[in-house]
C-alpha cells in the first residue's frame, strides 16, 4: 500500500489506484513522482454479464493457522539465506495484510483479545524461543498494536493503529539493544522498545496465531527486504514463485503453512472503468488555521514539550508538518517598508533556553512571495539562496536540528538545506508555528496539518487535527501562548468548498516535463551530461554524499537495438560514473552501468564490470536511482533510496569531483536514448546541486551550463 505525500489528502477511485501504480502523477506546481511498477492485472470475466474485472494483485505469501500445536510461520535464517549470519543493527521492512477468511468467523481468547487471529514479526537472537527474543511486534486483528517488553509481556503501543483488514507498509529497525517499529513504510517511528535478549539478531519471523489453537485469519506478507545498517542483505517479493507452492523450501523447515499465492492489496477494477482516471482533489480535512489581527502579537500554535509531548527537551530532532500560507480571500497583500510582506509571513521557531528571540535555537522564515528565510546565529534573518516555494501551495516542511545547527527541507525530508548554526545552543524546549508580527496584522492565513516531532529516530508528539471539532479553538490544548489558532476545514488541493467532497475531477495524467535527453550518433564519444563540482555546485570536492536522478533508458522508437559481440547491450547501456582525481576510468571513483536487458552492474576496483546480483529493473521503465559513497566504497538504490545494495569497493579511493549520467561507448553508436531528471547532489545531508531542467527551454543544447565535455545532450519533454 503506497501512501500518498502529506497534504495532498488524495483519493483514488478503484481504477486510478490501478493505472496511477504504474504510472506517472503529477500536479499544478509540483514536479513528477515516480510510482513503483505493479505486475500485470489477472483479468476475469463474470459469464453472465461479461464484465471484465482487474484485479491488482500479486504473488506474495500467504500464511495460515489450521494446526493446534503449532503457528502458521515463515521463518528467515540469516545464516542460511542471508548474506550475513546475524546483525548487530538493521531493520526488516515488508507489506502485510491481516485478514479474515472470507468464509470463517472470527474467534475471541478469553482475555477478548483475539490472539487467536494475530500477527507476529519476531526478531530472534541467541535462540529461536521466547527468551531468546530480541523484540517482537504484535498486529492485534481489532487495529490494536503491541510490542513485547523486556520481561517478555506484551504492551500496548499507545496512539498507534491501523484499519483493520487493511495491507500496512512496516518497518520494524533494531540496534543491540532496543527496537521500534513504523508502519507507513518507514516515514515515522514508534518511541524504541528494550530487547529482551539484547545481543545480534540471527532470525526474523512472520507469524500467524498461537500454539494451543487454530486462526480463522490468513496473514499475507510481500515485499520482504532485510538491511544490515545500510546494505540490503536479504529480500523476496515472491514474483519468481509458482503459485500455489509451499514456500518450504525455501524457506527454513520450521515454517508453517507459507505458500505462493495471488494477494491482492489494491481492490478490484473493471475495464469499464478505464476510460478516465478520476481523482477526488477536493483535499478538505481538518488542521490548524492561524490568523493574525491583533497588533501586539503573532498568530501562534506553540507546543511546548514539557507539557506536550513524551519529553520536556530533545537535543537532536526534526519536526515536520505541511503548512500553507495564502491571503484571506477578501483583504488586500500588505507591504512593510522593506517590501518584504513580512507582516504576511510565515514562521516556524525552535525555542530553547527561553520563548524569546535570544532564546531561539533556530527559526525559518517562509516569506508569502515565495522566498524563505532563516535566522543566523546573530539574531539576523538571511535569504536561503536557491530555494522557492509557489506561493499558496501546501509545502511539506522538516526543520532538523542537532545541539548547535539546524537545516530545512521542503519537500517533506528527501533533501535538507546547508545547516545554519544555532543562536541559542543547546536543547529545544519548544516549537511555535507563527504568522505576521507584533507590531501590526495580517491579510494572510497560515494553516498547519499533520505535525510531528521526532527526538532522534522516535516520535514524542504528533497531531493531524482529525479528532478535532471545526471551528473550535486549539487552546487549549496547545500552550496558552497560542493565539488565534483555530480547527478548520483545509483545502490543501485547490479552492474546494465542503459541498466539492462529492464532485470528481478528470485529471490529465499524460505525464510530460522537462528533462535531459542523451543520445549517442558519434563514434570516439559516449553521449554525456557531464557536472564538474568545482564549476557547477557550491564545493569542489565530496568525500562522503550522494547522487540521484530518476533515469530511463529505452529504445528509440524507429531504431532496431544492437547486441555486441558478448550478447550485453553495452551499446545501449548507460553508465552513472563518479570520477575522483581525473575524469578517466583509472580515476574512477565507482560507476554503476543499467544494461538495457534489465541487469545492473557496477565497476570494482581492479576496473571490471561485475553484475550486482539480484537487482534488476523492468526496461524502459523509469528509475529513481541514488548512487551514495564515502571516501573508499559506493552504492547504489533503485527505489529512491528506500533500499541500498552492498557496498563495493572504490577504484580511485579519494574525494569525488565529477558525476556524469553517460550512454554507449566511445567505438560505436546507440540506438537507445538516456533521459534524466531531477538531479540532486548532496554533501554529506546538504544539497549543493540540483535541477529539474524545468527552466531550460525545449529543444535546446545543455551544453552549456553543463561542461562542455558534456556531448548530444539536450533539453527535451519527457513521458515517464
Amino acid at each position: 500500500m503506497r501512501k500518498t505525500k502529506k497534504g495532498q489528502k488524495m483519493k483514488l477511485t478503484k481504477i486510478a489506484a490501478a493505472i496511477l501504480s504504474t504510472s506517472l502523477v503529477f500536479g499544478c506546481g509540483s514536479d513528477l513522482e515516480f510510482q513503483e511498477p505493479t505486475p500485470d492485472p489477472v483479468v476475469e470475466t463474470d459469464p453472465g454479464t461479461g464484465t471484465e474485472t482487474e484485479t491488482t494483485s500479486n504473488l506474495g505469501a500467504r500464511i495460515l493457522d489450521t494446526t493446534v500445536g503449532d503457528t502458521g510461520e515463515l521463518r528467515i535464517v540469516l545464516e542460511d539465506q542471508a548474506s550475513v549470519s546475524s546483525i548487530l543493527e538493521g531493520q526488516v521492512s515488508a507489506t502485510i495484510q491481516l485478514q479474515a477468511d472470507a468464509d470463517t468467523t472470527q474467534v475471541e481468547n478469553a482475555a477478548g483479545d483475539n490472539l487467536t487471529n494475530s500477527a507476529f514479526i519476531t526478531l530472534y537472537s541467541s535462540a529461536n524461543s521466547s527468551t531468546g527474543t530480541h523484540g517482537e511486534i504484535i498486529i492485534i486483528s481489532d487495529g490494536r498494536i503491541r510490542y513485547r517488553d523486556s520481561s517478555g509481556s506484551q504492551q500496548t503501543i499507545e496512539g498507534l493503529t491501523y484499519t483493520p483488514g487493511d495491507a500496512i507498509d512496516v518497518v520494524v529497525a533494531w540496534d543491540e539493544t532496543t527496537y521500534s517499529l513504523s508502519i507507513d513504510g518507514g516515514a515515522t517511528f514508534s518511541e524504541s522498545f528494550e530487547s529482551r535478549d539484547p545481543t545480534t539478531v540471527q532470525t526474523v519471523a512472520f507469524r500467524l496465531g498461537g500454539n494451543d489453537d487454530v486462526s480463522t485469519f490468513e496473514l499475507n506478507v510481500d515485499d520482504i527486504v532485510i538491511l544490515d545498517q545500510t546494505a540490503e542483505v536479504y529480500s523476496d517479493d515472491f514474483n519468481d514463485d509458482v503459485e500455489g507452492d509451499s514456500l518450504v523450501p525455501p524457506y527454513n523447515t520450521s515454517s508453517s503453512e507459507a505458500t505462493s499465492e495471488l494477494l491482492n492489496f489494491g481492490g478490484e477494477v473493471t475495464e469499464d472503468d478505464a476510460e478516465e482516471v478520476v481523482v477526488d482533489e477536493t483535499g478538505v480535512n481538518l488542521g490548524a488555521r492561524i490568523l493574525d489581527t491583533t497588533v501586539g502579537d503573532t498568530g501562534e500554535l506553540r507546543i511546548v514539550l514539557e507539557d506536550q509531548a513524551s519529553v520536556s527537551s530533545i537535543l537532536e530532532g526534526q519536526v515536520s508538518a505541511t503548512i500553507q500560507l495564502q491571503a484571506d480571500a477578501d483583504t488586500t497583500q500588505v507591504e512593510n517598508a522593506a517590501g518584504d510582506n513580512l507582516t504576511n509571513s510565515a514562521f516556524i521557531t525552535l525555542y530553547s533556553s527561553a520563548n524569546s528571540s535570544t532564546g531561539t535555537h533556530g527559526e525559518i522564515i517562509i516569506i508569502s512571495d515565495g522566498r524563505i528565510r532563516y535566522r543566523d546565529s546573530s539574531g539576523s534573518q538571511q535569504t536561503i539562496e536557491g530555494l522557492t516555494y509557489t506561493p499558496g501551495d501546501a509545502i511539506d516542511v522538516v526543520v532538523a536540528w542537532d545541539e548547535t545547527t539546524y537545516s530545512l527541507s521542503i519537500d517533506g525530508g528527501a533533501t535538507f538545506s546547508e545547516s545554519f548554526e544555532s543562536r541559542d545552543p543547546t536543547t529545544v524546549q519548544t516549537v511555535a508555528f507563527r504568522l505576521g508580527g507584533n507590531d501590526d496584522v495580517s491579510t494572510f492565513e497560515l494553516n498547519v496539518d499533520d505535525i510531528v516531532i521526532l527526538n532522534q529516530t522516535a516520535e514524542v508528539y504528533s497531531d493531524d487535527f482529525n479528532d478535532d471539532v471545526e471551528g473550535d479553538s486549539l487552546i487549549p490544548p496547545y500552550n496558552t501562548s497560542s493565539s488565534e489558532a483555530t480547527s478548520e476545514l483545509l483545502n490543501f488541493g485547490g479552492e474546494a468548498t465542503e459541498d466539492d467532497v462529492v464532485e470528481e475531477e478528470v485529471v490529465d495524467e499524460t505525464g510530460v516535463n522537462l528533462g535531459a535527453h542523451i543520445l549517442d550518433t558519434t563514434v570516439g564519444d559516449t553521449g554525456e551530461l557531464r557536472i564538474v563540482l568545482e564549476d557547477q555546485a557550491s564545493v569542489s570536492s565530496i568525500l562522503e554524499g550522494q547522487v540521484s536522478a530518476t533515469i530511463q533508458l529505452q529504445e528509440d522508437a524507429d531504431t532496431i537495438q544492437v547486441e555486441n559481440a558478448a550478447g550485453d547491450n553495452l551499446t545501449n547501456s548507460a553508465f552513472i560514473t563518479l570520477y575522483s582525481s581525473a575524469n578517466s576510468s583509472t580515476g574512477t571513483h565507482g560507476e554503476i552501468i543499467i544494461i538495457s536487458d534489465g541487469r545492473i552492474r557496477y565497476r570494482d576496483s581492479s576496473g571490471s564490470q561485475q553484475t550486482i546480483e539480484g537487482l534488476t529493473y523492468t526496461p524502459g521503465d523509469a528509475i529513481d536511482v541514488v548512487v551514495a559513497w564515502d571516501e573508499t566504497t559506493y552504492s547504489l538504490s533503485i527505489d529512491g533510496g528506500a533500499t541500498f545494495s552492498e557496498s563495493f569497493e572504490s577504484r580511485d579511493p579519494t574525494t569525488v569531483q565529477t558525476v556524469a549520467f553517460r550512454l554507449g561507448g566511445n567505438d560505436d553508436v546507440s540506438t537507445f536514448e538516456l533521459n534524466v531528471d531531477d538531479i540532486v547532489i548532496l554533501d554529506q545531508t546538504a544539497e549543493v546541486y540540483s535541477d529539474d531542467f524545468n527552466d531550460d527551454v525545449e529543444g535546446d543544447s545543455l551544453v552549456p551550463p553543463y561542461n562542455t565535455s558534456s556531448s548530444e545532450a539536450t533539453s527535451e519533454l519527457l513521458n515517464f
